[in-house]
């Protein structure tokens, strides 16, 4: 079975939105190994252990299962994003966030000259390959009720209300206007793009 991963970001030195990770990492524990699993991750360690004299902006990139856990910190660079290539998933499944990502590293390769894809399933929109998505139309920014994976930042902006949960097929995207791209290390607001240059 492939480990589990966790993106999260350091900023400055510090780990942002640490409980949201925690929450997920127990979830996707005892969704994997079952109920009696809890988290190995002493996280006191490794704030101890990452920080750099320079601060800036890094990944820490935690792989993990019921029983130990491997980090690493990541000089992170947010890479622009101004189109979108619609891909069919099909099958697809990644409800929880392993360091195995060959499904979806298949349909990326599938992009052509875009910079990025939006996985579609059944369709419904999802997510592009590393971000969850939000929508805007009629000054309320919509997500997908059918992410592959909830993010910790879209659990964030749906609790502080900032996002709203919707139905969205593929064929409704021309009625929203701008789509922003956001996940665990890039805000809300950090990728936006006009949804025109969202096509198969």
């Amino acid at each position: 079975m492939s480990r589990l991963l966790e993106s999260i970001k350091v900023l400055d030195n510090q780990i942002h939105n640490l409980d949201y990770h925690k929450d997920r990492i127990i979830k996707s524990l005892r969704t994997a190994y079952g109920n009696h699993a809890n988290s190995p991750i002493d996280f006191d360690l490794i704030k101890k252990d990452i920080e750099k004299p320079d601060g800036g902006l890094y990944k820490l990139r935690l792989t993990y299962d019921e029983s130990r856990y491997n980090y690493e910190l990541i000089p992170y660079q947010i890479k622009p994003i101004n189109s979108l290539k619609i891909i069919e998933g099909r099958d697809i499944t990644y409800d929880l966030k392993w360091a195995d990502r060959d499904c979806i590293n298949q349909l990326y390769n599938q992009k052509a000259t875009a910079d990025d894809i939006l996985i579609v399933k059944d369709g419904l929109i999802t997510d592009t390959s590393y971000c969850n998505v939000a929508l805007f139309r009629d000054g309320i920014w919509y997500t997908p009720q059918t992410p592959l994976l909830h993010g910790t930042k879209r659990a964030q902006l749906l609790e502080q209300k900032i996002i709203q949960e919707a139905k969205m097929t593929v064929d409704q995207i021309s009625t929203y206007t701008q789509c922003r791209l956001f996940n665990a290390l890039i805000d809300f607001g950090q990728i936006e793009i006009s949804t025109d240059n969202m096509r198969y």
